[in-house]
């Protein structure tokens, strides 16, 4: 028997194997295989059965075995993700490794080693043959599961997680990738005496005023090693805390009251959603909805409702929300409603609770499942439907490897697993309400707030003309100031946004105009208060501000620290507002499960104002802020990118609509330079329809989807010219046909990593051209021989 399988090569189709009389009765769709390739052994996932052979019989290699019990994807899955890698032009094998848990998808990268209670088991002698052999072999130094099967061939991911539960052998931590536990530095009490090295200063300095700052965000600025924390701790200057950041998602947060039980009346519009939704679920079969509804209206509380009917028809439910808005609160709110069956995906899981995970979900155990973007690929037995909240949120499009768009898989799973789709939003994508308009998706809409407040009261300053603020200072205008004053005076509190993490976004020589740059990314260096350090927020490359500048060898002194970012503002608060309590919340210090926290104190009133990026902006339900001042309103609209103007708007009206959500009304003030800006007045009103009816006809006058479909062929090379070169060999072979080609031409961010990068977009009228043309691109083979790497992006969402 020959069967098809898809291998997790850089390489585009499947590949020919004989299965062996032995191995054929485990040969199904989706099972995992040890297949011989080249000079080793890989793990590939068997297709299809029964084919033809693509050579001659006598150079088709055997397959080795089959790795676990069952499939690892079911059928109607497989089919969904084979359709997505000829979709978005990328291989098979990799395809099917993104979506499955890290260890799972490699064979067990993990390495298990023999615990105490094993080595005492198997002195004692075990009863089953087949532990005594999994534990003898572990015990001569610790394996990975491949290493394992060479010598036990039944043995597989349940038999190692079953000894893993029973405590007999355990993960290698080496296995373990880093970040899976929360490491956070604390600054102890003390006066006395100070590091000695430039390094542990830097860390106390950065640990002033703040609860303690994650050993990872700190790495971002600063070369700390284990060593120097070591130290610092022996010497008593800091206490390490370390948690799972599994654990620190899936821990009991606060619940608001609104969702805590379900209310008893809702409102005339809710019922109109709930029913329709409902109504599809009961008739069942492929349903797609936009839920369009202001910011407050309850879109949540129509979530929970169509899960209950998803659950009571022994159905379930994927929920997917954008990573940093996937919070405790959010996963103890669903908890409170939908019980234990919940599961909860996302990537600070540790690779043993990761699959874990998956398996309760694959057996069915846990019905809803709550994950970031590649919770898509849940394997949920009978799926209803699939939710995707704040749809038009950048995050669900993967940006490296796999580039899939995790909105559209889940509209793509729910057509072929016949279920119904909830696409939620306030500000919904441009495509995705214009899809609404031409009866693609239902439209339901929450016009009001589900509470007796109604949306914030707006206000837009023009800052050609009020930019100078108190004390001098040029970022907080006198208007936000008085804002911010009379809010924090009548007990509420204050969201300060700028999308700009750091002090300043750069360096800049006042004698020759140059900004000290990263020698590896085509950007400036950003200075970092907290450091004094100078950071590259793409590769990660660190140094200290310079002592003369770098381009033309003045003084140092005359390095200015130009525009603002989130550590600027929040010095500036304090300065003005000595008594307030300010918390920043940006990913130097709130990446992942580590927000919780500041989250925490504002909800308590443990603290008045809080600066962030839009981190801030994601759903967080704070019942006391009062006032939103957005820094600088017009800051996105300048980039390469025809979303531009979208994405501002979208991110003025979430960070809006965190004001006056409680008993009191809300207020927003925007600060800008371009107040007569059609997105800006339609932020100031806060009117979707009217800022949609402006930005369709850009759309449709310059060629961009809705109206066209778009593909963005990326080359990376060490060598400039090199990969200059590639990109017009790519461009002759794809010109003279119906498909727009535009380029080649370098990337807005030229250099990336020590790479260069150069980039073709094209426009196509169709899918069917676009697909077509795509075709005609080179392979992997083809882009090593040039010396550079070629990717394609298929909707691309990131010009840079």
């Amino acid at each position: 028997m020959l069967g098809s399988f898809a291998v997790p090569l850089r390489l585009v189709g499947l590949f020919t194997y004989r299965i062996p009389p032995g191995l054929q009765a485990r040969a199904r769709p989706g099972m995992r295989a040890l297949l011989p390739v080249g000079r080793g052994s890989r793990v590939g996932y068997l297709v299809e059965t029964g084919v033809r052979p693509t050579l001659s019989l006598d150079r088709v290699r055997d397959v080795e075995r089959f790795l676990g019990d069952a499939p690892a994807f079911e059928p109607s899955l497989l089919r969904v993700l084979l359709d997505a890698a000829r979709y978005y032009h990328h291989p098979e094998g990799l395809v099917l490794e993104t979506a499955l848990p890290p260890d799972r998808a490699s064979a067990g990268p993990v390495r298990y080693v023999l615990t105490t209670a094993g080595r005492r088991a198997l002195d004692a002698g075990v009863k089953q043959e087949l532990d005594g052999r999994v534990l003898g072999l572990i015990a001569g130094g610790a394996k990975t599961l491949v290493q394992l099967a060479r010598h036990v061939p039944l043995i597989g991911l349940p038999k190692m997680e079953e000894l893993v539960v029973r405590g007999l052998v355990a993960e290698d931590e080496k296995g373990v990738r880093r970040g899976t536990r929360l490491l956070k530095l604390v600054r102890l009490p003390g006066e006395g005496e100070r590091p000695a090295g430039k390094v542990g200063r830097q860390v106390l300095e950065a640990l002033e005023r703040k609860d303690g700052v994650a050993l990872s965000a700190l790495r971002k600025s600063l070369p700390v090693s284990d060593a120097s924390v070591r130290t610092l701790v022996k010497r008593g200057f800091v206490s390490v805390q370390i948690s799972d950041a599994a654990d620190r998602l899936d821990a009991g947060a606060p619940i608001p009251e609104q969702y805590a039980h379900p209310p008893e009346k809702l409102t005339v519009h809710q019922r109109e959603a709930v029913a329709a939704v409902n109504n599809a679920v009961a008739t069942g079969g492929f349903r797609p909805f936009l839920l369009h509804g202001v910011t407050g209206s309850g879109k949540t509380e129509v979530y929970l409702r169509a899960i209950g009917s998803v659950l009571a028809k022994g159905r379930s439910a994927v929920v997917l929300v954008p990573e940093i808005a996937l919070t405790p609160q959010v996963v103890a709110m669903f908890r409170s409603r939908v019980g234990e069956e919940i599961a909860v995906l996302h990537s600070a899981l540790a690779p043993a609770r990761r699959r874990a995970m998956w398996e309760a979900i694959r057996s069915g155990r846990r019905r809803v499942v709550i994950g970031a973007r590649s919770a898509v690929f849940a394997p949920v037995a009978n799926p209803g439907i699939f939710i995707v909240d704040e749809e038009h949120d950048s995050s669900f499009k993967q940006g490296e490897g796999f580039r899939y768009s995790a909105r559209d898989l889940a509209l793509l799973r729910a057509q072929r697993q016949g279920a119904a789709v909830i696409l939620g939003s306030a500000t919904p994508a441009i495509e995705t309400y214009r899809n609404a308009m031409k009866g693609k998706l239902s439209l339901l809409t929450l016009p009001e707030r589900a509470t007796t407040q109604p949306l914030p009261q707006v206000q837009v300053v023009d800052l050609r003309v009020k930019r100078a603020g108190p004390a001098g200072q040029g970022y907080i205008s006198q208007v936000l100031y008085e804002a911010m004053k009379e809010a924090l005076g009548d007990g509420g509190q204050v969201i300060l946004f700028l999308n700009r993490r750091g002090f300043a976004p750069s360096a800049t020589c006042t004698a020759c105009g140059e900004p000290v740059r990263c020698p590896s990314c085509s950007v400036a260096l950003v200075h970092h208060r907290y450091t004094g350090r100078l950071s590259c927020h793409y590769c990660g490359h660190s140094r200290d501000v310079p002592a003369a500048c770098p381009s033309c060898s003045a003084d140092g002194e005359k390095l200015e620290l130009k525009g603002p970012g989130t550590e600027r503002i929040e010095q500036i608060v304090g300065d003005l507002l000595p008594s307030a309590r300010i918390l920043r919340m940006d990913s130097d210090v709130a990446s992942g499960a580590a927000a919780e926290p500041i989250l925490a104190a504002m909800r308590e009133g443990e603290a008045d104002v809080l600066v962030g990026t839009q981190m801030v902006t994601k759903g967080h339900d704070l019942p006391r802020v009062a006032l939103v001042g957005v820094v600088r309103a017009d800051m996105g609209m300048g980039m390469p990118d025809f979303r531009a103007a979208e994405r501002t708007f979208q991110l003025l009206t979430q960070v809006a609509g965190r004001a006056g959500r409680g008993d009191s009304p809300g207020k927003v003030v925007l600060q800008t330079y371009n107040p007569e800006h059609p997105c800006l007045a339609a932020a100031r009103e806060q009117n979707y329809g009217a800022f949609f009816g402006w930005e369709i006809e850009n759309r449709r006058a310059t060629g961009y989807p809705p109206f066209t479909h778009l593909a963005l062929i990326r080359f990376s090379g060490k060598d400039e010219q090199s990969t200059a070169k590639a990109a017009g060999e790519v461009d002759s072979m794809l010109s003279g046909g119906s498909v727009r080609v535009l380029g080649p031409v370098p990337s807005p961010l030229a250099r990336l990593r020590g790479r260069y990068r150069w980039q073709i977009l094209l426009k196509a009228a169709t899918r069917k051209q676009l697909h077509d043309l795509l075709g005609d691109v080179p392979d992997e083979a083809w882009a090593r021989s040039m010396g550079v790497r070629l990717r394609v992006d298929v909707d691309p969402v990131d010009f840079l």
